[in-house]
């Protein structure tokens, strides 16, 4: 199965302790940082990064989690990449600003 999954992410495997240090260095750097999804799993996923070790977590100041309403998304029409993480975000991205310049 690695065969079709690694290539595609274009990048090494890392350990879940060394993403999740990586994560909270990322968030470290916003004073308020917002994480829009739109599958209540990416935010459990997101949320478990930040776990250290049983009864610790890592230190970050403070995060927001905000579930959209995706109406009208595809990630498999509207992503340049379907099923990669980051093109995917990017087109959730793009598609919520759009909507919400219409007014919706």
């Amino acid at each position: 199965m690695a065969e079709h999954i690694l290539p595609v992410l274009d990048t090494a495997p890392i350990s879940r302790a060394a993403m999740g240090r990586a994560f909270a260095a990322y968030l470290g750097d916003d004073p308020d940082p917002l994480l829009v999804a739109d599958w209540p799993e990416d935010i459990a996923h997101a949320a478990q990064l930040l776990i250290a070790a049983p009864g610790r977590r890592h230190p970050i100041d403070r995060i927001r989690f905000e579930l959209c309403d995706a109406f009208g998304f595809d990630s498999a029409a509207m992503s340049k990449r379907p099923h990669n993480a980051l093109a995917d975000a990017m087109a959730l991205r793009e598609h919520l600003l759009a909507r919400e310049a219409r007014g919706f």
